[in-house]
């Protein structure tokens, strides 16, 4: 777990500020003022597409197909990165 997170899109957008106003503003104080977040983790299902023949992402759509033996790749989607906990059929 992550204690002490911080946003991404917050700390490009303080980036883009600090270059956009011109000022010398030292980085590390600028990133240490940013709030803290809380991380969630991305849970999914892969739901099989039979016209397709191949698992899709429930959370971003994103195709995960089967290897040569048949079996299902990954645990993760590799859009997203949610977890995938179980595949509907």
């Amino acid at each position: 777990s992550c204690e002490d997170c911080i946003s991404r899109e917050e700390m490009w957008r303080a980036y883009h500020k600090m270059i956009d106003s011109g000022k010398t503003v030292d980085v590390y104080d600028a990133i240490k003022n940013l709030p803290s977040v809380s991380t969630q983790t991305k849970i999914g299902k892969l739901i099989y597409r039979k016209e397709e023949d191949t698992y899709r992402c429930s959370l971003c759509s994103f195709p995960c197909h089967k290897d040569n033996m048949g079996a299902i790749p990954t645990r993760y989607c590799a859009e997203c990165g949610a977890i995938m906990q179980e595949v509907e059929e």
